[in-house]
């Protein structure tokens, strides 16, 4: 019933997630005159067994969609099930919603028909008069059943905002000349938040391959789903410095770095790109903690940096400070990776 909170406020997670427009209702929200409308309509569809098949599943999936948050929840009976168990509860309410839109469809049929049958008996003496009333009638119908969802469109602000980020030179004007088949780890990394590089790719034909990509998929623990059992190691790495979250920049310390060329190594990575545009969280950064991985200095090119293959330099350590020194604002972009190479240490590990 109730459309949440802060309707026509920011929402801070979805900033996250990249809408900066308002938050909008909850996604169960289906508005209290549509619940209205379809309660009243119970007179014209309480012998209709597709009505109750309706009624059945928007109930059920509501409950289902209520998750484990106390100890009568249906939800829990199928929680520990194999396969159904990694159901994310909150998804049932779109079967909800939709079983709703269907019922609403449903119930503005059968008032129809109603009134065709009322007309229809009073065309016998009135022809013209019952065509007139029964065409009022059908707008009449129609205009409540609009009206219904009115309340709906007002928990929404419109109009929706929409973000267009240029694809970013590098990615129109070299990716389409790179060998088919090319393996790219692309800045930022395409993971749960930041998926550019899966748009570039498309753009450019497919022509070469990237690193990660947004799926659902399981998570670490082989069970759950990534968003509830989250990769660590290199996977983690690249989503915190891609994803403008709270969790603090990665570190170019000796044991990330090492971890981290490791993981390119066995991946098979042939080019790394970072482009200079503002994408990700911090591409002046990135560069850096790319630079130190790497162990040498990018090509500066289509207003990239760019590594073409991984080559035989071991990583860098650089201290935390330094490392942010180089990276800031104020700093040259062409002036950053020889600042981090000038900061840094030998991790004294070999080159995979």
């Amino acid at each position: 019933m109730s459309a949440g909170p802060n309707l026509h406020q920011p929402d801070a997670l979805l900033r996250v997630t990249g809408y900066s427009g308002n938050g909008g209702p909850n996604i169960a929200y289906i508005g209290a005159a549509v619940l209205a409308f379809l309660g009243i309509s119970t007179l014209v569809w309480f012998r209709d067994r597709l009505a109750w098949v309706l009624v059945a599943v928007g109930l059920s999936s509501w409950l289902f969609s209520l998750g484990t948050a106390s100890t009568w929840m249906p939800w829990r009976l199928f929680e520990h099930a194999p396969l159904v168990g990694q159901i994310a509860p909150g998804r049932f309410c779109a079967v909800t919603a939709f079983a709703a839109a269907l019922l609403l469809a449903l119930s503005a049929d059968r008032w129809w028909r109603v009134a065709v049958r009322h007309y229809k008996r009073r065309a016998e003496q009135h022809a013209s008069h019952a065509t007139r009333s029964l065409r009022i009638t059908g707008a009449f119908l129609s205009a409540v059943t609009v009206t219904t969802l009115i309340p709906l469109g007002a928990a929404y602000s419109y109009p929706f905002v929409i973000n267009d980020k240029a694809m970013p030179p590098w990615f129109h004007l070299v990716a389409p000349r790179l060998v088919p088949g090319t393996v790219v780890l692309t800045y930022p990394y395409p993971g749960t938040f930041e998926q550019q590089a899966m748009a570039w790719q498309a753009i450019d034909g497919m022509r070469f391959r990237i690193v990660g990509g947004w799926g659902i998929v399981p998570g670490r623990d082989g069970r759950h789903s990534e968003a509830v059992s989250p990769f660590r190691g290199t996977i983690s790495v690249l989503d915190t410095l891609s994803d403008t979250g709270i969790a603090p920049l990665p570190s170019a310390s000796s044991s990330t770095v090492r971890e981290v060329r490791r993981s390119l190594h066995d991946w098979g990575v042939q080019v790394v790109v970072v482009p200079m545009a503002q994408q990700g969280r911090d591409p002046a950064y990135a560069a850096g903690f790319f630079t130190a991985v790497l162990g040498r200095l990018p090509r500066i090119q289509a207003h990239a940096w760019v590594w073409y293959g991984l080559g035989t330099h071991p990583p860098v350590s650089v201290n935390p400070r330094a490392l942010f020194s180089c990276t800031s604002p104020k700093a040259a972009k062409d002036t950053v990776a020889q600042c981090v190479l000038d900061a840094s240490q030998p991790t004294n590990s070999p080159t995979p």
